[in-house]
């Protein structure tokens, strides 16, 4: 299950993931962040990711927590596969990753 996290939350311990679904300030809605180590808080994914959301029909943010949940367990799902990778850092899609 997709774990959500608040926009303004420090030192946030992931559960399930890296991939978490942040709640966006002021009724804003969700979008997808991802946990990097030596950072306190979540961070925008790369780009490879938005891409491969993009290409796959999938939206990166949305008022919909629902949504994003459902994306968040896919991202997660291909970590777990090892379609998605940490490179340098960086989660990342290695076919979408030019080097």
């Amino acid at each position: 299950m997709a774990q959500i996290v608040n926009y303004f939350a420090d030192d946030v311990e992931i559960i399930d993931g890296p991939f978490v679904v942040c709640q966006l300030p002021y009724g804003c809605g969700y979008r997808i962040e991802v946990e990097l180590k030596g950072h306190h808080t979540t961070v925008l994914a790369d780009y490879t990711i938005y891409q491969y959301l993009t290409d796959c029909g999938y939206p990166f943010r949305s008022l919909k927590k629902e949504t994003m949940e459902k994306v968040v367990d896919f991202l997660n799902y291909h970590v777990k596969t090892k379609d998605i990778v940490n490179r340098r850092g960086t989660w990342v899609l290695p076919v979408l990753t030019k080097n």
